[in-house]
């Protein structure tokens, strides 16, 4: 299995949110516009107090780049992780039962 780590882009506010409240690695967010109405935007102010890099992109540069369904919002990410059904068990504490959910 490949080790090599690449980064993807999550768009929408509710995926943003859900990649930093659950901790996954992200790396900067790309707001549509000026950002002045939305500097009091709870992902951004989350964002911010993480130390997350908030960036503001020319409307037509954020358009060419992400659909309209992203809201104006998209956050760079670590990309999702694969591993063995063994080395997820081996990572759970003694005395703990696992719960793991497959799609």
């Amino acid at each position: 299995m490949s080790k090599s780590r690449k980064t993807i882009y999550v768009y929408g506010k509710q995926p943003v949110s859900e990649a930093i409240e659950s901790n996954w690695p992200v790396f900067d967010i790309l707001v549509r516009g000026r950002g002045n109405d939305r500097h009091k935007d709870p992902v951004l102010v989350e964002a911010r107090n993480r130390g997350i890099k908030v960036s503001v992109m020319e409307p037509r540069d954020f358009d060419s780049r992400f659909p309209k369904a992203s809201q104006g919002i998209a956050a760079k990410v670590g990309d999702v992780v694969f591993r063995e059904l063994e080395q997820l068990l081996a990572a759970v504490p003694r005395g703990q039962a696992p719960l793991f959910v497959a799609l």
